[in-house]
């Protein structure tokens, strides 16, 4: 008996320095791994300057496809170098930040935003211009913690509620480049092609560029900020978008930029999150009267 005891404690012994000598093996092939992208990543960004245009072009594909683990190393290098280093840091860094994978978007975000901060001015005023091109990821998850928001008072029974600060809409279009439409009893852009009349658009996936809105009643005070499909349900036509007042009042629109990385559409910043159960609409709206 006793002699069996001891092959089950020999036995168990086994199993866990088997397991514990795994587990370590991983953990250097993860720091083995790690170490072999830092050092490829540095020496690819020295190529970038090589005197072979071959090798120049070669080095900047790789570092496209290292994506996240050379965004940052791609940013210092363009801090710190010459003219061609900063020309193919600022292409290498516009191809991650468009990239379809958000994390390693973010990653080329952060550190384009790092680079503006820069003490070089040539490094620093070319991110300066490229964050205006990208949207940060704290935009989006403000955006999405709105619509969230929106969604739970709308379930505690508030229509139409206000989600969105005017600071906020500020930032918007101060900092990060989105555009801000104004416009005086016209429902349309002047500068774009007049897609169906807003007055008569219900579809909350509609005008996908749209961010957000508001509208100017005739007794001189603006809306709260809506925001199509979240908490812009007509208050006196069940089923139709305050948008339909851009027929005859004032109104302010905050658009997505032609270009602006991976977010090209409100469907993009709203990722997974989902709207608010819509109401049936009424055939036709009543006229306005306030």
């Amino acid at each position: 008996m006793m002699i069996r005891s001891m092959i089950i404690r020999t036995f168990l012994a086994a199993c866990s320095l088997a397991v514990t000598t795994t587990t370590a093996n991983a953990q250097v092939d993860a720091d083995i791994s790690t170490a072999e992208k830092t050092l490829a990543v540095t020496r690819l960004i020295e190529q970038l300057a090589d005197d072979s245009a071959a090798l120049r072009n070669e080095a900047e594909r790789k570092l496209v496809e290292l994506g996240a683990d050379a965004a940052a190393k791609v940013a210092q290098a363009a801090a710190g170098g010459d003219t061609e280093t900063l020309y193919r840091a600022k292409r290498i860094l516009i191809a991650i930040a468009s990239s379809d994978n958000e994390s390693t978007a973010i990653a080329a975000e952060t550190a384009i935003r790092s680079l503006a901060k820069s003490d070089n001015a040539a490094a620093a005023k070319m991110a300066g211009e490229l964050a205006k091109q990208f949207a940060p990821s704290q935009v989006v998850d403000a955006y999405r913690k709105a619509v969230a928001a929106a969604k739970e008072l709308r379930g505690k029974g508030e229509t139409n509620p206000e989600v969105v600060d005017q600071k906020w809409v500020d930032e918007l279009i101060a900092k990060h480049g989105f555009r801000h439409v104004t416009g005086d009893n016209d429902i349309f852009d002047s500068d774009a092609p007049p897609p169906a009349d807003w007055s008569v658009v219900r579809d909350p996936a509609a005008h996908q560029e749209l961010l957000m809105y508001r509208v100017k009643w005739f007794k001189g005070g603006w809306s709260r900020w809506f925001i199509p499909g979240v908490n812009d349900d007509d208050s006196k036509v069940k089923g139709h978008r305050m948008w339909r007042y851009f027929s005859d009042h004032q109104w302010q629109r905050v658009e997505i930029p032609f270009k602006l990385g991976q977010y090209t559409s409100r469907r993009d910043f709203l990722g997974d999150v989902e709207l608010p159960m819509q109401e049936e609409p009424t055939e036709q709206p009543p006229k306005e009267t306030e």
